[in-house]
């Protein structure tokens, strides 16, 4: 098996300092077996796949369920081992790191979890839960461990007697506060949050979103912020990545993005975000096909069999590679017939 070619590029980071976090060429595949005889083969879950995000910056990677969102994250976390590529963290290479020598890098990159009912050990109290990155990292010691713990479950609107419950005793909002604080406890620089809020009641949602910008503001927090609810992204990003098939497909600042999209895959998904103005109308963009196996993926652009501008020359034999149509701007599209004007 070699590695794959044809990866996809991002642009040099402009100013002096550099990126938080820089995740180079990288690709999961996951061993599969197909056909009658078992025969040995691999699904692409991530491919070839280059992004940056900066300090306390929000960016989100949006796609449709299974593009491999969840499973970039946590390679990037090195929770999932990369089959390849570089993830570099504050100008430290953290692929060649054995867990062992990974660990003082554990306590600047946490995790937030989708479910806030599963995520939570229901035999620990929530004060236990909470201290134990602190007591792992020996961040604290003695009472001072407790009085961490209290400060930031209070930066994250619970009461102080929550320290003695159990996460069974919470809603799911709070139960997601508590898994926030835990993430928190030990002051990360960068969290991934893999669909923080998709399991929230909508007035839920707009509490932690408005709690996630807050504590980014106060701590200077950079998220990777993982969703398929693009209207929660519009509200909490700086960048949008679309993600299909394992790839990134479309790049930019999220103004731009929900402007002026210029993939197709992102006007389609965008025509199906709710407007709230019941006298204006859009347009609904309905695509044909199934998404392809990510054992067997098409050759050439990987959304080619679903896209209406499919021209059966190019899009079918070509991978196409991120680039700026306007020098620049740092819009970045994987598409050789892109999309212009507004969506």
């Amino acid at each position: 098996m070699t590695e794959p070619t044809g990866v996809q590029g991002e642009p040099a980071v402009q100013g002096k300092r550099r990126p938080l976090l820089q995740v180079e060429r990288i690709s999961k595949l996951f061993p599969t077996t197909t056909g009658w005889f078992g025969r040995a083969s691999f699904a692409r879950a991530v491919d070839g796949v280059t992004l940056y995000v900066r300090h306390g910056e929000t960016l989100a990677l949006v796609g449709e369920s299974g593009c491999g969102k969840t499973t970039l994250g946590r390679c990037v976390l090195r929770l999932i081992e990369p089959t390849y590529g570089r993830i570099v963290f504050e100008g430290k290479d953290l692929s060649p790191l054995s867990q062992r020598q990974l660990r003082p890098f554990r306590k600047q990159m946490q995790l937030i979890f989708q479910d806030p009912y599963g995520s939570l050990n229901p035999r620990m109290r929530v004060g236990d839960i909470v201290a134990e990155g602190i007591r792992i990292h020996k961040l604290a010691s003695g009472s001072e461990v407790m009085d961490r713990v209290a400060a930031v479950l209070d930066s994250v609107g619970l009461p102080a007697d929550s320290v003695t419950r159990y996460p069974h005793a919470f809603s799911a909002g709070q139960r997601q506060r508590i898994g926030i604080a835990r993430a928190l406890a030990v002051e990360p620089a960068f969290i991934v949050c893999d669909e923080p809020v998709s399991a929230l009641d909508v007035s839920v949602r707009a509490q932690i979103t408005n709690l996630l910008q807050d504590l980014q503001e106060q701590r200077h927090i950079a998220y990777l912020f993982i969703s398929h609810d693009l209207s929660v992204v519009r509200h909490m990003s700086h960048r949008v990545a679309v993600m299909y098939l394992g790839k990134l497909v479309e790049v930019g600042a999220t103004d731009a993005v929900f402007a002026e999209p210029l993939h197709p895959y992102t006007r389609a998904l965008l025509s199906a975000v709710p407007v709230a103005d019941p006298e204006r109308k859009r347009l609904r963009i309905l695509l044909e096909g199934e998404i392809p196996s990510p054992v067997s993926p098409p050759p050439g652009c990987p959304f080619h069999p679903r896209c209406p501008k499919n021209d059966g020359k190019f899009c079918v034999e070509q991978v196409p590679s991120l680039r700026e149509l306007k020098a620049g701007s740092h819009h970045r599209v994987a598409c050789w017939h892109p999309e212009g004007g507004p969506a």
